[in-house]
């Protein structure tokens, strides 16, 4: 199944438009884009940034998946049933660091959720980033389990070079609370 990738002015005014395949069953937020990934128009696209070789681990792509072009890892994700996007639409920050962001902006989460009824799990990437924007602007749906929905929200480990605090294989460990998610496409 082919990417599909949304035009920016769809869902997204300045960060990157949402990714996802036919039927996604879990959305990974990040908080907004890093400088480098915004100007490589690339999810993750900061080198030390460990999503692409998380995503190995916990799908157990060969090694050599972090070393394919972006838009065929981005192919292999989507397969699994994997959508990505950030919380925020916009905002202003110092450098790439989420503790300088400021006069933000969200994205559309809610509409995106309803135009995706296959989604069951938000995957939180990070609990001061993605994990703090998302409690601020999206509160009724940041419950563990939101019984109106039936949405499960997982606040996981960042995959950012700046959380130093848990090593990778630990953060594999984690990320795979998706994958239960993941086999619900299949």
């Amino acid at each position: 199944m082919a990417t599909k990738l949304i035009p920016v002015n769809e869902y997204s005014a300045s960060g990157l438009a949402p990714v996802f395949g036919a039927h996604p069953s879990v959305l990974i937020l990040g908080s907004y884009p890093s400088e480098q990934s915004l100007q490589r128009h690339e999810y993750y696209g900061n080198p030390r940034n460990q999503f692409w070789k998380i995503m190995g681990m916990v799908f157990s792509f060969p090694t050599d998946f972090i070393e394919l072009p972006y838009q065929e890892r981005l192919s292999i994700l989507t397969g699994e049933g994997i959508a990505i996007w950030d919380v925020l639409e916009a905002c202003s920050r110092k450098g790439s660091s989420d503790s300088s962001i400021a006069d933000t902006i969200p994205n559309d989460v809610q509409t995106f959720l309803k135009d995706h009824p296959s989604i069951h799990c938000i995957a939180l990437n990070g609990k001061t980033g993605a994990g703090h924007w998302f409690k601020q602007y999206f509160s009724v749906l940041a419950e563990p389990k939101n019984e109106e929905t039936g949405l499960v929200i997982l606040s996981l480990p960042s995959t950012s070079p700046a959380y130093a605090g848990m090593g990778l294989n630990d953060k594999a460990e984690m990320w795979r609370r998706i994958l239960p998610f993941c086999a619900m496409t299949k």
